[in-house]
């Protein structure tokens, strides 16, 4: 697993995130982690895990999602999650 840095610049509003730090096997699949951890994303945007469309708008579409590799997660990191998530509470 490696770790990355996602961050975001177009939602500034109370109660969205700015960034996280999650481990994930690649870039690609790093993009597409919100930083709560519940939230996928699915065909028609970010989805709960059941597959339902959501208006959750506390993080944006992942073509606005800048992934930074910032390095290799420790060896009993096995499976893809959010290390740390910075929230702009409301």
């Amino acid at each position: 697993m490696e770790l990355y840095l996602l961050s975001q610049g177009v939602l500034r509003d109370y109660d969205t995130y700015f960034s996280c730090v999650v481990a994930a096997p690649s870039a690609e699949a790093a993009q597409r982690m919100h930083p709560d951890s519940y939230h996928v994303w699915g065909a028609s945007g970010w989805e709960t895990p059941s597959g339902n469309p959501t208006d959750w708008s506390s993080w944006p579409t992942i073509d606005n999602v800048s992934v930074t590799h910032i390095g290799t997660a420790s060896a009993d990191i096995t499976e893809s999650k959010v290390i740390c998530a910075n929230l702009y509470a409301g």
